[in-house]
């Protein structure tokens, strides 16, 4: 037995777990009732000017604040930004956070006016920060829902969020992962993940929108719904393992994982669609499929790299379930209130698996071979004793 023991305890798989951030402030959690909540009920909330938005709040609650017009708030370091729903009357909104350990939480935007400028313009700057954008929505925009910054280089987590009517892409968050000096700037190689996001009708403007535009190594999409996207509904631009500054708790690639896409044109776009217009680039994408259904014009559209076609891991499925998924927030009241998202706290971090379940049955088929071979010895050792 001592023999099967020792057996157990070496031949374990070993599978690299897909990276996952830490929670990004250990501040009061949120106040969420479950799939679709309730209108909160103290009241009609209270307008403020932008300058008197509170950061760090000491509590939350169903109250929240409302900021009518322009508005432009910085937040940095430990910083926290939530219960404040901004009605910009096309008006712009800029919400920039940089630094590290910063959160935005049951925070609304609409109706943001200024097509070259996002409200949520986003960055981590040091490679162990992490920063949190949890329970938000983001509608009637003229402009990307999200911008995140070449410059990133830790771990942003996008927890809960919902964006509908976007003038161009809902996220815009490949800029990290480019590994070209020039064109139009090496990135930091940060994380970008998405969990619970509801994404639709993007693309409203001049420009054709993407849904989630992903492509730094180690970006995730999961449990997320992308619909009616003008351009790709889902991308990996760039993230393949070959970046020189590449996160180091980062896995090989971008997982999309228990997604539903319903679009008219491309579902999936791999490599950037300019890569099979410049030879140089010699760089090429890993995409990792699970548990994905697609119904679309064009379910996966590859664009070569220097003549290397992008890589993919999986396959996907057909009949996506367009509707929300439960913990995306369903309207800006609720957003802002606090009770837009299912799971009511802030949790820990999003388990997103291992990127190879190849691994994981190579892993089991070898510890069962171990064991037999373990289990012959021990009975040839007794009847020979």
């Amino acid at each position: 037995m001592l023999l099967v023991a020792l057996l157990f305890s070496v031949a374990a798989p070993s599978v690299a777990p897909i990276a996952s951030a830490p929670v990004a402030s250990t501040g009061t959690t949120g106040t969420g009732t479950g799939t679709n909540g309730t209108a909160p009920a103290s009241g009609d909330p209270t307008v403020v000017a932008c300058e008197q938005v509170q950061r760090n709040p000491t509590g939350e609650g169903p109250d929240y604040r409302v900021v009518r017009g322009g508005c432009s708030i910085d937040l940095s370091d430990g910083e926290i930004l939530s219960n404040v729903r901004f009605k910009a009357r096309g008006a712009e909104i800029d919400v920039r956070a940089s630094g590290s350990g910063w959160t935005i939480r049951n925070v609304a935007i609409t109706g943001h006016g200024a097509p070259d400028d996002s409200p949520l313009d986003l960055r981590v700057e040091s490679r162990d920060g992490v920063g949190l954008v949890r329970n938000v929505w983001a509608s009637d925009l003229d402009s990307n829902a999200v911008f995140v910054h070449a410059t990133h280089r830790g771990t942003i987590r996008f927890d809960e969020v919902t964006f509908l009517r976007v003038g161009e892409d809902g996220a815009y968050a490949s800029r990290p992962g480019n590994p070209s000096r020039v064109t139009p700037q090496r990135g930091g190689g940060g994380i970008v993940g998405f969990d619970q996001a509801y994404v639709k009708n993007v693309g409203t403007g001049p420009k054709a929108g993407y849904g989630v535009r992903l492509g730094s190594d180690g970006s995730y999409l999961t449990n997320s719904t992308v619909v009616s996207s003008t351009g790709p509904a889902v991308a990996n631009t760039f993230a393949g393992g070959k970046h020189p500054n590449q996160h180091p708790d980062a896995f090989e690639g971008v997982l999309v994982r228990d997604v539903s896409i319903v679009t008219e044109g491309i579902g999936i776009r791999l490599n950037n669609h300019q890569d099979d217009l410049a030879p140089r680039r010699r760089w090429t994408s890993i995409t990792h499929l699970r548990n994905v259904r697609i119904d679309a014009g064009q379910p996966i559209q590859r664009n070569e790299a220097g003549g290397v076609d992008p890589v993919i891991n999986g396959t996907y499925g057909t009949n996506p379930d367009p509707s929300p998924p439960p913990g995306a927030p369903r309207s800006p009241e609720l957003a802002a209130s606090g009770i837009g998202g299912g799971t009511g706290s802030i949790g820990g971090p999003v388990d997103t698996g291992p990127v190879d379940g190849i691994g994981t049955a190579v892993g089991i088929v070898i510890l069962t071979a171990l064991i037999v071979v373990g289990a012959l010895a021990l009975v040839y050792r007794l009847a020979t004793d």
